[in-house]
């Protein structure tokens, strides 16, 4: 087991909490979903009104649904606007390559020039991160958070938003990794990773996964202290997954009571109570699966209200 190993995680500082921004729902007056000229005209009400988060999103998923090279620019542009320089720029240099490729375009030349611009224009405001992780083992799978860009290539440099970059690294038989890596504009960082293994089912763990431990469980207790209780959940099973601590199903209960989610909470109350029969909160544990039994009966006896 290598020192970069045992130490990688002790470095990070937390994960950072950036997630996708998603827009309010948008219903059309007949109750189904809304049409991509809908989604459009949402955008651009929220461009006017200054919310480019809430435009940026519109127009994402008004792309899922037919992208052109004219709404590739208009996202990218809010984008901009919301400081995604990363995303805006990946999505101006998209636009130039299919106006490029569309030589039949109506007004091509100028969204190709208008594409072209907004590319260069973020040039000095983005920065690269290259990702590295030790053997390269089979099904790695590298993740930068706040980007839309799914699953990042190893050893390529890979367009980022300055600031504190979140990467979330997996792979079969390894145990889950994050790490921050501060990138600024212009500059090119290199994250050099080392999956730890996961445990062999010995019982018995190697110093680099108590260090993976106590960190997933700091990042844990930071999130439920915050209410980011899904963020929470995700930390706690991967406790549970590398030593099968069975405080972590109690955690994890708690995190989806709080969260909202009653079914899962009664779930992970009814395994802690079997895998801890001799638990000394059981009465109080008992106490709280009947009273969440209660909500869920409630919920279901309520009637279901269509659209208009």
């Amino acid at each position: 087991m290598t020192r970069l190993c045992q130490l990688a995680l002790l470095l990070a500082l937390g994960t950072l909490a950036i997630r996708a921004v998603a827009a309010d729902p948008v219903v059309s007056s007949s109750g189904a979903s809304p049409t991509r000229p809908q989604l459009i005209d949402e955008a651009r009400a929220a461009h006017k009104a200054g919310n480019h988060l809430r435009a940026a999103a519109l127009y994402r998923r008004a792309a899922d649904l037919g992208m052109t090279p004219s709404l590739e620019w208009a996202l990218a542009l809010e984008q901009e606007e919301a400081g995604a320089f990363g995303d805006s720029y990946l999505n101006a240099q998209q636009c130039a390559r299919d106006v490029t490729a569309d030589r039949h375009l109506a007004d091509r030349d100028r969204i190709l020039r208008d594409c072209q611009d907004l590319e260069l224009r973020l040039v000095p405001r983005i920065g690269y991160l290259v990702i590295e992780v030790s053997g390269r083992p089979e099904g790695v799978e590298i993740q930068v958070a706040g980007q839309t860009t799914g699953n990042v290539p190893l050893g390529i440099p890979h367009v980022v938003t300055p600031g504190s970059i979140a990467v979330k690294a997996r792979a079969p038989g390894r145990i889950m990794h994050w790490e921050n890596i501060e990138v600024a504009a212009g500059q090119t960082r290199t994250l050099k990773l080392d999956l730890c293994p996961a445990p062999d089912g010995s019982g018995v763990l190697t110093a680099a996964q108590k260090q993976e431990i106590r960190a997933h469980y700091q990042r844990a207790s930071r999130d439920y202290d915050l209410g980011k209780f899904p963020e929470a959940i995700e930390e706690y099973q991967v406790i549970y997954e590398i030593d099968g601590d069975v405080v972590m199903l109690y955690n994890l209960a708690q995190a989806y009571r709080l969260d909202g989610d009653s079914d899962r909470a009664i779930q992970f109350y009814r395994r802690y109570l079997q895998r801890s029969p001799e638990a000394k909160n059981r009465e109080a544990v008992e106490q709280k699966i009947a009273a969440l039994e209660k909500i869920v009966a409630e919920q279901r006896r309520a009637p279901v209200i269509g659209a208009p």
